[in-house]
């Protein structure tokens, strides 16, 4: 198939797409290495404020009252999304629901302790 070696690239380089989708973290590197000149402080606002914008419209539509509230923080969200994103491709631990779990080659995840499994919180 001619789009199939397209679409394994997308599937392994996935995640160095998200540059696309969490544009507003990009954009305040992208004003900060311009040292806040006016094309860096343009680039930061017309990307906030279509973020605001696009997200607005759709909450409108949902009509999400308590979205549209709080959709001044959506930038501060982005940034911290971003943040999350890159500390979970680098660490191998998490904790959920009280008990420690490892992430093993195959993408599973497995308690770090056997007796863990035997405290588990029932749901």
């Amino acid at each position: 198939m001619p789009g199939e070696k397209f679409n394994i690239w997308i599937w392994t380089n996935k995640h160095l797409l998200l540059i696309l989708i969490r544009a507003v973290p990009f954009a305040i590197l992208f004003a900060v290495a311009r040292m806040g000149d006016l094309l860096g402080l343009g680039v930061l606002g017309i990307t906030v404020g279509l973020r605001l914008l696009t997200s607005g419209i759709i909450l409108k539509e949902l009509k999400d009252a308590e979205g549209l509230k709080s959709l001044y923080l959506l930038p501060l969200r982005d940034i911290f999304g971003l943040i999350f994103f890159a500390l979970a491709l680098t660490k191998r631990t998490v904790v959920w629901r009280g008990i420690k779990y490892k992430l093993i080659n195959n993408g599973k995840m497995v308690p770090i302790r056997k007796e863990e499994l035997k405290i588990r919180p029932k749901i």
